[in-house]
């Protein structure tokens, strides 16, 4: 097998692994400013203060918006070299907004609540990134016609038996054991969550909405809908304003927790734009594989047992081949590779050759 090199196409190939690391930081950081909180507090005031501060850090999204709306407004951008003149690359036009684009934009808003409330511990937060894997795919073919190849196939092969050795291995020690209720909900909520994914990538593609726009919607609309859930429960008498008084209370207790808590929502921020740059540029099955690092990052921060890292090793291995970092030279694998490696970036190769073609 070889390490396929870094050139002009695929330049951006680690690009996925970046946003596992904004991920787990973000959870040590959610985790400290949560610790202050009382026991016994409602789960679902968390809930809703959770979904608050993930849409209020997607409103940050104005700053690289405002950005790219000023770059693309520069008058004289073909002066900077002619050979760019007939490229869509360079002139293409997002932020064609309209009313279908805004209820696409609503839709994913909502699927995205369905990933709240599923349980993150241990063995279920390991099959929650095999169940991100497998629905993203899942999803991918049906809305975008994205389609898995052979050497895909054998690095998510690898990817499952780690995941497998590593769920096994929990429950040997006694960490975790699943429960048929807990696998069914986490099964049947992440095939809802994760159609918010591939419907975003359906808007870049289509509707040719610029990411940053998709996501500062999508924190506009979250928080109108976190205030009005907030004002229902409020109404029914579920939720007590003098309970919610005492959270946020314990919440800005001291200045540490505020420390804490502005830097979760700056991570969360990131987190969300890179897994959308992630979509933009690549496809959301690999948020699926790339985010399986979150998992194999989590376990070094706990120090867990060794044996664990068999597990874990097995799954980067498989998301290297996936990610057509590692090339198998048997079975033809690496001429069907580099074909699909070809077939999909042809558009790039036809627009690198003109531009030869123009320079010379």
């Amino acid at each position: 097998m070889v390490i396929v090199e870094f050139g002009l196409i695929r330049k951006f190939l680690l690009f996925p692994f970046i946003h596992p690391f904004f991920c787990t930081f973000k959870s040590v950081f959610k985790q400290k400013f949560t610790s202050s909180i009382n026991k016994n507090t409602n789960q679902t005031y968390l809930l809703i203060i959770n979904l608050v501060f993930t849409h209020l850090s997607l409103l940050f999204q104005i700053i690289p918006e405002s950005i790219s709306r000023f770059r693309q407004k520069r008058k004289n951008l073909e002066l900077l070299n002619p050979i760019f003149e007939d490229s869509n690359l360079i002139f293409r036009n997002y932020s064609k907004f309209n009313s279908k684009s805004f209820f696409l934009i609503l839709l994913s808003t909502i699927l995205y609540y369905s990933g709240y409330g599923i349980r993150s511990d241990d063995n279920f937060l390991i099959l929650g990134r095999f169940n991100l894997l497998f629905w993203l795919s899942f999803w991918s073919f049906i809305i975008l016609d994205f389609r898995i190849h052979s050497h895909q196939y054998i690095g998510i092969f690898f990817i499952i038996i780690g995941t497998i050795f590593l769920i096994c291995l929990n429950i040997f020690n006694g960490i975790n054991d699943l429960n048929l209720f807990d696998v069914i909900l986490s099964f049947s909520s992440y095939a809802i969550f994760c159609a918010k994914f591939c419907i975003n990538k359906f808007l870049l593609e289509i509707y040719y909405i610029s990411p940053f726009f998709i996501l500062l919607i999508e924190g506009i609309c979250g928080l109108i809908i976190d205030f009005l859930i907030t004002i229902f429960l409020i109404k029914i008498d579920y939720f007590k304003i003098n309970e919610i008084k005492i959270l946020i209370n314990e919440l800005l207790l001291t200045q540490k927790n505020i420390i804490f808590l502005i830097l979760y929502i700056l991570f969360e921020g990131m987190t969300q734009t890179c897994i959308m740059i992630t979509i933009f540029y690549f496809n959301p099955t690999m948020v699926g594989v790339s985010d399986y690092l979150s998992v194999f990052i989590e376990g070094i921060i706990r120090k867990l047992n060794w044996t664990n890292y068999i597990g874990y090793l097995l799954i980067i291995f498989g998301i290297f081949i996936y990610n057509e970092l590692i090339i198998f030279n048997f079975w033809n694998l690496e001429f069907h590779t580099k074909k699909y490696i070809i077939k999909r970036s042809s558009f790039d190769a036809y627009f690198s050759e003109s531009l030869e073609r123009k320079s010379i």
